[in-house]
């Protein structure tokens, strides 16, 4: 594989320049924690931040004088030493040590971090808008007149979707779009039962925390009009791919649950669910399933709600929506974040005649859902690069390039279980062996701080904690891509080396229950059975990470040639860690 090169500084176009030349201003990051947003403020390029080399984001002064210390970083992921985010630009993002990172889990950040026309848009409208604390002022503000038409943001947006979603509600956030369209449904219908996909995850409010049971992992008890059916999981699911009959299994056991609602008198409102099933291990549905389940539930008298807050406005490649991938028009559609790369901006899309039930929504009016002249900046911003820059293509071609490139690495690694995915939404599977596809949650974690050391991040999802995410900006490229594939072989591979030799010297060690002679430097030193209520003299450090090999299988530390043979610590090490999945 080519040896791809990290760039050695963040380097923003003339056009970014300019505008941190005439103005600063304050712009949203998306941030996670697992799945969670948060903020940070991010300052634009000013005209003082220049090298010889031209504009760059240097980090060691903004434009007042004040040292990156004093600004308030972004804990980005990461239990054990959160990333501390003060800069990011396109596909990178930069510490406040200075370290360099390939994002490759940005999420909302549809079209790359501070893309400059995104980033001029909401400068303009911030500067020209008109602020008023009324909701039922109609004003018409200085962007309208400037800008005309450019800066229409619903006609634009609406214009992408089936003709039934003739009607635009603007929000702040999937947790509200998605909130306001079971409040639709249940108005619209007359009856009050959800049906949702296990695993699903629609918002962080009360009533869409209610039907999301990602929220409550194992915990979760559903309400009484709440109903979850099977993801139809080809890979882990109860049944799989190998069975001919499978979905046909995973169709049967859907009609049964919801039978049994129906024989308690409950009535359903709507199915809410994704085009894919991001949480359940991104499991991919196959679209003729997905046709028969909406067509099911729709003979109930149910609506189908589509969200589309993370796989929405090309990030499933083929398509602009990913709907439309599977053929299926959906009655309410939500899009969330991604819409403003990152800024407060969501909408619901829906039908003339279902958006009328919004006067019997006793806590809405439609006169909240106009969209601001920052969200209509942004929007339309963000659409205009989409289409210029051809990245629903883009989504496509990079993300069947990761896909392809990882199948082709399974060929050489034994943990690498499966890979799947849309566009640029990818997920890797890691197994402890192929041959039972026991999950490895423990080497996904390894992983995961492993690329961050090597400066790129990725998240750690699934049902078992094992698959890796991969959601990048619409505009990665094939080197980025290179190089998270480069990367991310070389650790496997190391990984993989230490897990071999871990299972092959813990097996021979406890069949022969003895201690090695520490004379031999190359290898491990060891305590026998015997021995095991106390450490063995002169090497209490090194004893006490093989014991807890020997008690939980969970390390082992190897000690290269010339390490110390009597030392109290463990700085002989050879500093590589077997992390095992193995118990």
């Amino acid at each position: 594989m080519k040896d791809y090169i990290l760039p050695q500084k963040l380097v923003p176009g003339q056009e970014l320049a300019s505008i941190g030349d005439r103005s600063r201003s304050v712009f949203l990051i998306q941030c996670r924690d697992g799945w969670v947003d948060k903020g940070m403020d991010l300052m634009l390029p000013h005209k003082n931040m220049q090298s010889d080399n031209g504009p760059e984001c240097s980090l060691k002064n903004d434009s007042h004088g004040s040292t990156n210390k004093s600004r308030k970083p972004c804990h980005l992921m990461f239990e054990q030493n959160p990333l501390r985010i003060i800069r990011s630009l396109g596909s990178f993002m930069e510490d406040e040590d200075g370290q360099q990172l390939l994002d490759c889990v940005s999420g909302v950040c549809q079209v790359g971090h501070c893309h400059p026309m995104v980033l001029e848009a909401a400068q303009r409208a911030s500067a020209l808008a008109h602020i008023s604390t009324d909701s039922n002022a109609h004003v018409i503000s200085s962007v309208d007149i400037i800008v005309k038409d450019n800066y229409h943001y619903i006609p634009r947006l609406l214009a992408t979707l089936p003709k039934n979603l003739n009607v635009g509600l603007v929000l702040h956030s999937g947790s509200e779009a998605n909130d306001l369209a079971l409040q639709l449904s249940k108005e619209f219908t007359g009856n009050h039962d959800v049906i949702v996909f296990e695993s699903s995850f629609h918002g962080c409010l009360g009533t869409v925390s209610a039907i999301s049971p990602k929220t409550y992992n194992n915990d979760f008890n559903p309400r009484d009009w709440v109903t979850i059916i099977p993801v139809p999981d080809l890979f882990r699911g109860q049944f799989r791919s190998s069975d001919p009959e499978a979905l046909e299994k995973y169709f049967e056991q859907t009609k049964e649950i919801i039978q049994t609602k129906l024989n308690e008198n409950r009535k359903f409102a709507c199915l809410i669910t994704e085009p894919i099933f991001t949480f359940h291990s991104l499991t991919i549905p196959e679209k003729s399933y997905m046709q028969r389940v909406v067509s099911y539930i729709r003979s109930l008298g149910a609506l189908i709600i589509m969200d589309e807050v993370q796989t929405g406005l090309g990030r499933l490649g083929q398509n602009l929506w990913g709907f439309q991938n599977y053929e299926i028009v959906p009655d309410i559609l939500v899009a969330g974040k991604p819409l403003g790369n990152g800024y407060p901006l969501a909408v619901l899309a829906t039908s003339t005649e279902i958006s009328r039930s919004l006067k019997d929504c006793h806590k809405y009016s439609r006169s909240q859902f106009v969209p601001s002249p920052m969200q209509s900046a942004i929007g339309c911003a963000v659409l205009d690069v989409v289409c210029q820059e051809n990245l629903v293509a883009n989504a496509d071609e990079v993300g069947l390039f990761i896909r392809n490139s990882v199948c082709g690495l399974m060929t050489s690694h034994t943990t690498i279980g499966d890979v799947r995915g849309s566009g640029l939404l990818v997920g890797i599977e890691l197994v402890q062996d192929m041959k039972t596809l026991k999950p490895a949650p423990k080497l996904a974690e390894s992983v995961l701080y492993r690329l961050r050391q090597e400066g790129i991040t990725v998240a750690v999802e699934g049902i078992n904690n094992n698959v890796l995410i991969l959601i990048p900006p619409l505009n990665f490229s094939k080197q980025e891509a290179g190089r998270f594939l480069q990367v991310f072989d070389q650790i496997v591979t190391e990984l993989e080396k230490q897990m071999i030799c871990q299972v092959s010297w813990g097996n021979e060690l406890q069949r022969i229950g003895l201690k090695l002679d520490e004379s031999d430097q190359s290898f491990l030193k060891w305590r026998s059975k015997d021995e095991q209520s106390g450490n063995l003299s002169g090497d209490s450090g090194q004893g006490s990470s093989i014991s807890s090999y020997m008690r939980g299988m969970s390390c082992i530390s190897f000690y290269g040639p010339g390490s110390p043979k009597d030392s109290d610590s463990d700085s002989g090490s050879s500093g590589l860690t077997a992390y095992n999945d193995l118990d």
